[in-house]
């Protein structure tokens, strides 16, 4: 039986389930009880976008099955946040690699920390195209 107390939910569902595994870990927690717990104490942020998983579970579900399903539904992939950060950002009278410092410090304050994938060869290319 499940004896811990659930972690706060904080926007973060990557950093939930990590948490929510170490305490799976510390009490031997199987699989099987693993996703009936998930299924009952999902936080409401996670359990609305998971409601059909939730309320129809498929037989052959799993607790990882489950799990990377809801991540995937709750985390934004790095091409949404690369793009939210070029939208926001121009190069202006910045040289690229300020410009990319820039990128980079933004990046960091979002979380986890997104890898930005540029070289100043884009960047001078994005500046002549704008």
């Amino acid at each position: 039986m499940f004896m811990g107390s659930l972690p706060t939910f904080t926007g973060d569902a990557t950093l939930w389930f990590s948490q929510l595994e170490a305490q799976f870990r510390a009490q031997s927690i199987t699989p099987e009880q693993q996703l009936q717990i998930l299924y009952g104490c999902m936080p409401p942020q996670l359990a609305s976008t998971a409601r059909d998983l939730i309320t129809d579970p498929s037989p052959g579900a799993t607790y990882a099955s489950v799990k990377l399903e809801v991540e995937k539904r709750n985390t934004r992939s790095e091409e949404s946040r690369f793009n939210e950060l070029m939208a926001d950002e121009e190069l202006g009278d910045r040289t690229p690699s300020e410009f990319l410092q820039r990128l980079r410090e933004l990046s960091e304050i979002s979380a986890p920390p997104l890898a930005i994938p540029l070289n100043e060869g884009y960047l001078v290319r994005r500046q002549t195209e704008d």
